[in-house]
């Protein structure tokens, strides 16, 4: 529910503030195809809502880049043939490198 992420999302800003943030939208193979790209809209401003609301964590949040979204949704199926996972490992991994060149590199 939103009610969760949002408290997930403001636990995190409070007790981690120099986390990484990637929100994942699970099951997106289950979403009609047709509808994915109004839910993904929906689902982008309902974050960006929050994210005005608990502006610390625009500085924590990775976006995705390629879809334009504050989010990245996952076909957990395999229908896109890991596209959707490989995204995510991208993004995953540019946060590490991120992590690495500051204090936690030294």
């Amino acid at each position: 529910t939103w009610d969760a992420l949002e408290w997930w999302l403001a636990s995190i800003v409070v007790h981690a503030p120099n986390s990484p943030v990637a929100i994942v939208g699970t099951h997106e193979d289950c979403l009609p195809e047709a509808s994915r790209p109004s839910i993904h809209a929906e689902v982008h401003q309902r974050i960006t809502a929050f994210c005005k609301k608990l502006p610390e964590l625009n500085e924590q949040l990775h976006i995705n880049e390629t879809g334009q979204l504050c989010f990245f949704p996952m076909d957990n199926s395999g229908v896109d043939s890991g596209r959707s996972a490989k995204l995510l490992q991208r993004a995953v991994e540019a946060m590490v490198a991120k992590l690495l060149q500051g204090t936690l590199g030294k």
